[in-house]
Formats: C-alpha cells, structure tokens, sequence
C-alpha cells in the first residue's frame, strides 16, 4: 500500500505593495489556453515583417523577438560588454530557432492591459468574492509549494496582520511536485522592470515561472530548462556532446539576484550550478558539478556577484560568479553527517553567514576565517536544522524549524542564545520565513493539519524577554 505525500516543502513571503491591488484573470476555457499556448503564439510585428524571413529581418526587427514577459532577446546593454560579469555578450550573438519567445500565446503582452484575453477580476459584476481577491495596501501573499495526495500546486495565501486574515487567495495546478519556490520581483516586460514573480523549481529538472498578479494561468508564464518527461520522449536524438541548456535531474535550490535582477540562479540533484538570464529566459551559465548536490543558495546582500552554496555532502562554499567557471573562494567542510539544509548571509554582519545542519546543528560562521565557524551549536538532538529564516529588521534574531518544533534565538559573539522553543501541530517542519513587514511573524510549512499557518512570535513570553 503506497503512503500519499502530504507535504508543504517551501514558501515566500510577498512584501506589502507589491501585487496589484486588482489581479487580473484569464477568461478563456482551459482548453482554448493550451491550445494557443502549444501552438502559434501571437505575433506582434507589423504585416512588412511577416515578408521577412528570420535571417533578412534587420536589427530593429530582431529587437522586437520577445523574451521573458515581453523582453527583448538581443538586448544592448547600457554599460558595455567589459561589464557583462555573466558573458551574457556571448548569448547575444546567437540566433534562436524559435525566436526566444519566453511568452506565448495569451501570455506574450508586456502589459497585461493591452491582452484582449485578460480582464480584471474584481471590477467584474459576475464576481461575488470580488472582495477576497482585492489586495489591500496592508495585506501580504504567501507563495508556498503544497503537496497534497497525488496532486502538487503553487497555493497563494492572502496575510493581513491587523485583521488577522489568512485564507487561500489563489492557486496554480503544478504539472509535477516541486521542492523550492523563490520570489522574483523582477519582470522585464513591465514599464518599470517590477513584477510580482516566483521561480518553481521542478523534480523534473525544469523551472517554471509564475505571475502571481494573474489568476487561472493553466500553465507558467515560462519554463526555463527541459523537463525530464519531455527529454525522454522517443524519437528524439541524443547529440554525443550535448551542451547543458538545463539541470538533468531535480532542481534542489533557487536564488534571485536583488542586486543584477535579471539574474537567477539554481543548484540541481545533477551536481550543477546553473546561472539563468530573466532577460532572455534561457541559461547564461554553467558553473560546473559540484562534488556535492547544492541544495541552498544564498546571493550575497552586497556583493553582487558572490554566490553562497550548502551541498549535501556537508561543504558550503562562496563562489564567484564574475568569472565563466566560478571560482571558489572559501570553504568549510563538515563531513558528510553534516548535510547543509540551509544557509544565510548575516544581513547585519555581511561576512559573516548562518547554517543550518542535517546534524542538528547551528553554525556560524566568518568568510575571513575559512579554518573553523565561530561557534556550533546543537539545536536538536536527534533531529537536523531543516531550514533557518533571520529577521530583516531585528539584529540578531533568527528562527529554526527542526522535527516538530520551532525555535527562536538571539545570535550572540560566541554562540547563540534559545529564546523560545514550542512544538507545533504540523508534523514535522520543512520551511519557516520570517514577514518581511512584519517582523514578528513567521510563516511555517509542515506535514499535518493544514500543512502552513502564521505564526507571531511576540506572544511568546521568552522572545518578549530576550529582545524588548
């Protein structure tokens, strides 16, 4: 008898502001947004252009081919090729057999306004929820990966802390399960850049974007990669060297690049670490295997180009991504009992990073000391660290999740203090999150009753005495 996975695996915060106040919706029947999706997509040049093949298009023609969310492919960077830290130069000589088009169909506007297929839901007179899926100034989305028997989505909760709020927004059916989801508020077919997106990495090896701003999508607004259902298809021809256009086998791990935004990057079951460009929605780089699979990443506050990653064999490494192979620039290795399930830079120390252990440890530790962290300390006995959030507001306040409990602490010079521990009714723990907004709030993903829920950790005495 096979045990149905009732799982929620990860999940991101929304800051107040970001999505629109009135999301917009795809009328069109299911099957009529497959179809255009699958087939042609809609072609925005002029009746001239169509005479023109690909190759006697001239260059203000190919500017116009559509990437991710209506950006363009060949994009002439401001600041110059000697500034192009990710050889995205190299990429941009390259001609696209299908044009790059990262949208299509329903989905290639870059306003959504001008798409004759979208409307907006709660100006609709039909819509008697009109009302649940206005988002207020206040109000925060949750995005978090659900696993429930047999089926797998991307579920958005809707969060207001001072009307206590917290139900189901909306929800996207995913096609496969999935292990991370990040936020990307990046989207390069708006007027201002800004958007309201998630990366889904897939157990296929695919990621999936998705407009949180758009409700009833049947499918990602992109893929970026080949999902292993499709590179198995019969029929079709292996080349004797291929070159990776993609992770081979589960995408573990996914992180946006606040400061260069059209940059994501992505750590795989495949032992790759993967560089994706949003602008062209296609991979830039490949950093090489790994001995180790890389299960979290963490961008650097600061430093633009410097990439923290955890492995499962217990070595977490900082690389630099100015360079096309990466370069190490420190390591620490714990052994292989010490599988990294988390790591975080020290928003308030930027040399200085947590992480979080399979050993049931914490540990912290200085990119200027590569010899030993600056302290370990065990968390639980019996049980790993499986996902730690630091507060963005509050200096040295963290939370762990580990078995059943959570955990809140107080980073100190030569350790760290447990304020708070309090085991909770989801089973076991896979992902907590600190509100960006507010900051004693937390979100928490397990595998009962629910599987999520907020949690304000003010109303615990311990944490109240620890830092007021």
């Amino acid at each position: 008898m096979s045990t149905k996975l009732n799982i929620v695996s990860s999940a991101v915060w929304v800051k107040r502001g970001v999505a629109k106040a009135k999301p917009e919706k795809v009328k069109l029947p299911i099957e009529e947004i497959r179809q255009l999706i699958d087939n042609a997509g809609i072609n925005e040049t002029s009746d001239d252009e169509h005479m023109a093949s690909d190759s006697e298009q001239t260059p203000e023609a190919q500017q116009g081919k559509k990437g991710l969310r209506g950006s363009m492919t060949n994009l002439a960077e401001a600041t110059g090729d000697k500034d192009d830290e990710y050889k995205m130069e190299d990429y941009d000589k390259e001609e696209s057999k299908d044009d790059r088009e990262g949208l299509r169909g329903i989905a290639c506007y870059a306003n959504n306004s001008d798409d004759p297929y979208m409307t907006n839901v709660v100006d609709s007179d039909n819509e008697s929820d009109a009302g649940d899926l206005e988002i207020k100034e206040n109000d925060n989305l949750v995005a978090a990966l659900k696993c429930e028997e047999d089926e797998s989505a991307l579920v958005c909760y809707l969060y207001n802390h001072d009307e206590k709020d917290w139900y189901v927004h909306h929800h996207y059916d995913l096609p496969s399960p999935a292990l991370h989801v990040e936020r990307i508020l990046f989207d390069p077919g708006t007027d201002n850049r800004k958007g309201n997106l998630v990366a889904v990495g897939s157990i296929e090896g695919d990621i999936t974007i998705w407009d949180l701003d758009i409700l009833d999508l049947a499918e990602s607004v992109v893929t970026l990669g080949t999902p292993k259902s499709e590179r198995n298809k019969k029929g079709k021809k292996k080349a004797k060297k291929p070159q990776s256009k993609g992770h081979e086998q589960a995408v573990l791990s996914l992180a946006w690049n606040e400061l260069m935004p059209h940059v994501l990057a992505s750590g795989g079951a495949d032992s790759q670490l993967l560089l994706w460009d949003l602008e062209r929605a296609e991979m830039s780089t490949a950093l090489g295997r790994f001995k180790g699979m890389a299960q979290t990443l963490a961008w650097h506050p600061t430093e633009k180009a410097i990439l923290l990653t955890g492995s499962m064999d217990g070595t977490v490494t900082v690389v630099d991504c100015a360079t096309m192979n990466g370069v190490l620039t420190g390591a620490w290795r714990f052994g292989n009992n010490s599988e990294i399930n988390k790591v975080k830079w020290d928003t308030f120390n930027s040399t200085c990073a947590y992480i979080a252990c399979e050993d049931g440890y914490i540990r912290y530790v200085d990119t200027r000391a590569l010899t030993k962290p600056i302290y370990s300390v065990k968390a639980y006995d019996g049980h790993a660290v499986e996902s730690l959030s630091l507060n963005y507001m509050v200096k040295d306040l963290f939370v762990t999740v580990g078995e059943n409990t959570l955990s809140v602490w107080k980073n100190e010079p030569t350790g760290c203090t447990l304020a708070h521990s309090e085991e909770l009714d989801l089973g076991t723990l896979h992902t907590v999150e600190f509100c960006p907004d507010v900051p004693s709030v937390v979100i928490v993903g397990g595998e009962l009753n629910g599987l999520i829920k907020p949690i304000d950790i003010s109303l615990f005495s311990g944490v109240r005495a620890v830092f007021q």
